[in-house]
């Protein structure tokens, strides 16, 4: 959704830019102009239709050149659909990066993040030991004693909300070496 209004408010920014702008000379001499109107912006924002209308127009004609051509029909319409997917996707993977991590409503703040220092057995069944620890089964968390460096191994990282002493996460990673073909891991 945030990608969607990123988009939508990507198009009023630029069509107040455009319909605000003044060109004067031509051919190489040209020169544009251009402000920021907030009563244009708004207008704009609040009638996507007129907007959809003006962007029909744009596409038929074209409002900057490539190379000395105008991208115009179809042309266009693939790089303002290249442009939609790159904000699309960039909100998605700084949506998907963030819905990891712990935030507080209550304290309107990220959780902070403390990888507890000693490492545990690798947890072979994730779902046995998920119910385990939910229903407070602690000792199915043992100590990793193996001296092999490449062993897998599981980790405690605590969530915390520095000013809400509700929000408090519990989180059992499990850690897999890979060595390469050198044997380096």
């Amino acid at each position: 959704m945030v990608g969607l209004a990123a988009v939508y408010l990507e198009w009023v920014v630029y069509l107040t830019l455009l319909f605000n702008s003044e060109s004067t000379g031509t051919g190489a001499d040209a020169d544009t102009h251009t402000s920021f109107s907030i009563s244009l912006f708004a207008d704009i924002m609040a009638h996507p239709t007129a907007m959809w209308l003006a962007m029909q127009k744009i596409n038929q004609t074209g409002t900057w050149s490539l190379k000395g051509s105008t991208p115009s029909g179809v042309f266009l319409g693939v790089i303002w659909v290249i442009e939609a997917v790159v904000i699309l996707v960039g909100a998605w993977l700084l949506a998907k990066a963030q819905a990891t991590e712990p935030f507080s409503e209550t304290s309107n703040e990220w959780a902070d993040e403390e990888t507890l220092a000693h490492p545990l057995t690798f947890a072979q069944d994730a779902a046995t030991t998920r119910t385990a620890l939910e229903t407070g089964q602690f000792h199915h968390l043992t100590p990793h004693l193996s001296s092999e460096a490449t062993a897998p191994f599981a980790r405690l990282k605590l969530h915390s909300a520095p000013n809400d002493p509700n929000c408090r996460y519990l989180t059992l990673e499990n850690v897999t070496i890979a060595v390469d073909k050198k044997g380096k891991a």
